[in-house]
């Protein structure tokens, strides 16, 4: 198995990360339905998917964690059709950047706390 050198540093840089970009992508995704005056039970709707990995996600299950990437990656089909549409914002742009940042992000988390857990079995 391969060794990871300041893997704890690393875990807790892209824990700390992960947490961040989930919950601007919550701001840019409130902001740009206040702008787009989408009613509040669509809205709460678009949160449901996020909201049912938080407690793997707080558990920090490497698996919630790669679920996350796939789930973002649904969010990001949305960003980009909603990016060109006639009626495009600037907080699309916002919320295709979060998103990438929290792709590249949980997919390293993922990884990583993967390794974590082989490198405690294995000493």
């Amino acid at each position: 198995m391969k060794v990871i050198s300041g893997l704890g540093k690393k875990l807790h840089v892209c824990r700390r990360l992960t947490w961040g970009s989930i919950m601007l992508f919550g701001l840019a995704l409130l902001a740009n339905s206040f702008i787009r005056s989408i009613p509040l039970s669509l809205t709460i709707f678009t949160f449901v998917p996020l909201i049912i990995l938080l407690p793997g996600l707080y558990k920090e299950k490497y698996k919630t964690i790669s679920i996350l990437c796939f789930v973002v990656l649904l969010y990001f089909i949305v960003a980009v059709d909603n990016f060109f549409s006639p009626s495009s914002n600037y907080v699309d742009v916002l919320e295709i950047i979060i998103l990438v940042i929290m792709f590249s992000v949980a997919m390293m988390h993922s990884r990583w706390k993967q390794y974590s857990l082989y490198q405690s079995d294995s000493e």
